[in-house]
């Protein structure tokens, strides 16, 4: 990350700051420096598409753990053919080697299933817990931004008045 700071330390400068902000008597807005809530945005934003390298390198980890399970699971498939083809000699062979082969190839197919059940586990714990992230990040934003336009609203209305004020008293 740029500079060391990582989202969750903007967002809770961005609310520190929200919070130590001072207050408009009678209301429960507050006056924010633009400049700094607006660098806050800026670094958020230029945060967010680290966050999303993230979730891509996840999904290619995911990709790749997937095509490493089926590798094993043909090798033990392939060793598990070789080792029945071994076995096929005389009548009483045979049928014990059907049955190996039944059994080892049951275990092979229950072990690729498991390792590629774990794998999509894994990756979707991963995203979900990035989607989280993302969605507080998002939502830290949104009601920054929301906040911030409403406090311009208001400094822009307290001007308004206040020039009101003023060509009163000129006349």
């Amino acid at each position: 990350m740029s500079e060391g700071i990582s989202i969750f330390e903007l967002l809770d400068r961005l609310e520190e700051l929200m919070e130590s902000a001072a207050k408009i008597p009678f209301s429960s807005k507050v006056i924010l420096d633009q400049d700094e809530v607006l660098d806050i945005l800026d670094r958020l934003r230029a945060e967010l598409p680290e966050e999303y390298q993230k979730a891509q390198e996840v999904l290619a980890k995911r990709e790749a753990v997937l095509l490493d399970a089926r590798r094993q699971a043909a090798d033990i498939l392939g060793d598990a053919r070789n080792q029945v083809a071994r076995m096929v000699d005389e009548s009483e062979i045979s049928r014990i080697a059907r049955q190996e082969r039944e059994a080892i190839l049951s275990e092979a197919d229950e072990t690729a299933a498991d390792i590629v059940n774990s794998a999509n586990k894994y990756a979707q714990s991963v995203l979900a817990s990035l989607e989280t992230s993302l969605r507080r990040v998002l939502d830290a934003v949104v009601k920054g931004q929301s906040e911030l336009n409403e406090s311009i609203r208001q400094a822009a209305s307290s001007d308004e008045d206040d020039d009101a004020d003023e060509s009163e008293v000129d006349d």
